[in-house]
């Protein structure tokens, strides 16, 4: 069995500046909070929120909870103060969410200047333009300090001249699947913008983990239960799991059925990671 796997089937966004709702965010059950500086924050408020944020991570949180950061882009100047500060820090975040990556190099630059200082830092690269989607394979597989790409679905839409909806948004998931998956790391979502739609936001996360999606962001703490009913397996599914693996451990035939069904390696593979999910 292999060990259980960081879970990133929820990550709820928290206001830069609202350091007020930081321990809230974190007891909603979310698996990621991710602390935002970049578009909750108004340009001429960066710096208070850069204030208000840093000295969050120097304490633990009184619940679990694996604590992002989203910094601003770094081509920004905005995203340089940003790096800048992280640099001076007493303590970073346990992860970097990148936005608006567009090549390698940005995920590359900022694991250079911040691995040294945290060398189990997590990145998740977060591509929103066409530029970005045409390059997520190199970006992927930058460097060992990116563990998922996620899709920015706003910004591209806008570039795009397209909409939010499933069919106008389909090639680029497929493309962040593939990728993530390419580089053995986890594929994300974007948020769910029509916040009292709850079973909307359940129906699209079950329909993103039939892609392959590993998990999404949220914006409100009403979307953390429905995304985590979507991702986590049901009992029927770890018992099905349980029992293709047992199969598979005892079978002597060379040949493997499961209930009347045929099971090959690869199902053999899925039902461990399953598995391993759960504990």
């Amino acid at each position: 069995m292999t060990n259980k796997p960081i879970l990133r089937r929820s990550m709820l966004f928290v206001p830069g500046l609202r350091d007020d709702r930081y321990d809230k965010a974190a007891a909603t059950g979310a698996d990621m909070i991710c602390v935002d500086l970049e578009d909750s924050v108004a340009p001429a408020m960066k710096a208070e929120a850069r204030a208000k944020a840093l000295p969050y991570f120097t304490r633990q949180p009184a619940t679990p909870v694996r604590r992002m950061m989203r910094i601003n882009s770094p081509r920004s100047e905005d995203g340089l103060r940003d790096m800048h500060a992280l640099l001076d820090a007493e303590a970073l975040p346990d992860g970097i969410v990148l936005p608006k990556i567009e090549s390698a190099d940005e995920a590359q630059w900022v694991a250079g200047l911040l691995g040294p200082k945290k060398p189990d830092l997590d990145i998740i690269a977060v591509v929103e333009s066409v530029k970005g989607i045409n390059r997520l394979d190199e970006i992927a597989h930058s460097t060992p300090f990116v563990k998922a790409v996620s899709l920015g679905s706003a910004d591209l839409v806008a570039e795009t001249n397209s909409d939010m909806g499933w069919d106008a948004l389909l090639y680029a998931r497929s493309k962040v699947v593939y990728a993530a998956a390419g580089a053995g790391i986890d594929a994300l979502d974007g948020v769910w913008l029509d916040i009292p739609d709850i079973d909307g936001a359940r129906e699209e996360a079950r329909k993103l983990k039939t892609m392959g999606f590993a998990g999404r962001a949220a914006i409100h703490p009403a979307q953390v239960a429905p995304i985590h009913d979507a991702y986590t397996p049901t009992k029927a599914e770890v018992e099905r799991a349980q029992k293709i693996v047992d199969a598979f451990e005892t079978n002597t035939s060379g040949i493997l059925q499961v209930d009347g069904i045929m099971v090959d390696y690869p199902v053999v593979v899925a039902a461990r990671r399953l598995l391993a999910m759960v504990g």
